[in-house]
């Protein structure tokens, strides 16, 4: 995923103006119902977006750079505007040895990642809700980056072919992209992929705030979906989550060579090595010991029947 190497955007060294290309692009917009499921729409109207040119000239530094925002060992982020507003533009990179570089390889990685924006920011809403159920103000502000977040198809003649020789300076290299707003402020990464770290980021602060959206997610979908790669920025005092990864006990597909282990296998190490903190208890949620655990709705009478979100309507 894509890993940010800056800490602030006082840090972005100074370069010319970003020029653009423009592709002409149709819009998948989502959907979520009260049981978590996700539906993809499309058949919109064609819109344009336009991409930093430079951004494939700065790809290999170490921090953002005129169009480029960064890479991880799955995408590059970069600079795009559409519609006026500036946005993170997100594709497979193409230069990853882990990766066989196929146009569906890319499709099922930025539609996984949006399907993982989505479930966060449902899981964020019935994290505030369990708050205010429990009269419990405690918890800091944050959010996730999902409202505005689409996927875009842009036509095949419109990609040019891989260079046979020379650096590849294309602007988009597949047909599908995946678009977020444009964050700014301060990085913070509380937990690595897989299920390294989550759980173990502090007693107070943004840090434990996360740690506890980890533990609910964990509880309002009765076992079966893990968070983790839980990471964003701070800006006016509010943590804006971005990018993270589902996994999903139901979805056999997101076991691959990144994931050192199975959805069920990560939800149980979750289990056994997160320690509750103040907020954790504040939102009285239940003892993460795998052996003991049984997941309780602290309003029974309104227990759901769907696969996720566990006692809320």
């Amino acid at each position: 995923m894509y890993r940010p190497s800056i800490a602030g955007p006082s840090l972005l060294p100074s370069t010319p103006a970003v020029r653009y290309d423009a592709y002409p692009f149709e819009r998948i917009n989502w959907t979520i119902d009260k049981w978590g499921t996700i539906s993809l729409i499309e058949g919109s109207p064609k819109e344009t977006i336009l991409v930093a040119k430079d951004w494939p000239e700065h790809k290999y530094q170490s921090k953002p750079r005129g169009g480029y925002l960064g890479r991880g060992v799955e995408k590059y982020a970069f600079k795009g505007q559409v519609g006026g507003a500036d946005v993170a533009v997100f594709q497979i990179n193409p230069i990853a040895s882990l990766f066989i570089i196929q146009e569906d390889k890319n499709n099922n990685m930025l539609r996984q990642g949006l399907k993982a924006l989505v479930l966060a920011d449902y899981f964020m809403k019935s994290f505030y809700q369990r708050a205010k159920q429990l009269n419990f103000d405690g918890l800091p502000r944050m959010r996730v980056n999902a409202s505005g977040a689409f996927l875009g198809v842009i036509n095949a003649e419109k990609i040019l072919p891989r260079p046979v020789t020379g650096p590849d300076n294309r602007t988009l290299t597949h047909t599908l992209f995946l678009s977020t707003p444009l964050l700014l402020g301060d990085f913070c990464k509380y937990s690595g992929s897989g299920s390294l770290q989550t759980g173990q980021s502090g007693e107070t602060g943004f840090g434990a705030a996360v740690d506890t959206f980890a533990h609910h997610v964990v509880v309002d979908s009765m076992n079966s979906v893990f968070l983790c790669d839980l990471q964003g920025f701070i800006t006016n005092n509010e943590f804006i989550l971005f990018d993270p990864q589902a996994r999903i006990t139901a979805d056999t597909t997101t076991k691959t060579t990144l994931y050192d282990l199975s959805p069920a296998d990560a939800i149980q190490k979750f289990l056994r090595e997160h320690v509750c903190n103040a907020f954790c208890k504040g939102l009285q949620l239940p003892s993460t010991n795998p052996t003991q655990y049984v997941p309780k709705s602290i309003l029974p009478d309104k227990l759901c029947n769907g696969p996720l979100r566990h006692g809320w309507d």
